[in-house]
């Protein structure tokens, strides 16, 4: 098997099993978060300040579509930056 086969199938197996636990329904574990926001709110640490830059590396993600969720969460009273 090649690397980019490899690859593939892990990208699949991941899809198959977040597809199958629920991960990406509206609301993660039947809380008001999305996937992507428990993910953001994982990472963050109360006891060290976490840049915007160190964050979106951390999750992999766009600048913008972060700067966005955490705005979001900010409103819901969970992160301040």
């Amino acid at each position: 098997m090649t690397q980019t086969q490899q690859i593939a199938a892990v990208r699949a197996f991941n899809r198959d099993y977040t597809r199958v636990a629920g991960l990406l329904t509206e609301n993660l574990l039947d809380t008001r978060h999305s996937l992507t926001e428990a993910r953001v709110i994982f990472e963050l640490d109360p006891d060290r300040d976490l840049s915007m830059l160190e964050l979106r590396e951390r999750i992999g993600l766009d600048a913008g579509y972060v700067s966005r969720l955490v705005t979001r969460l900010e409103r819901r009273g969970l992160p301040r930056r």
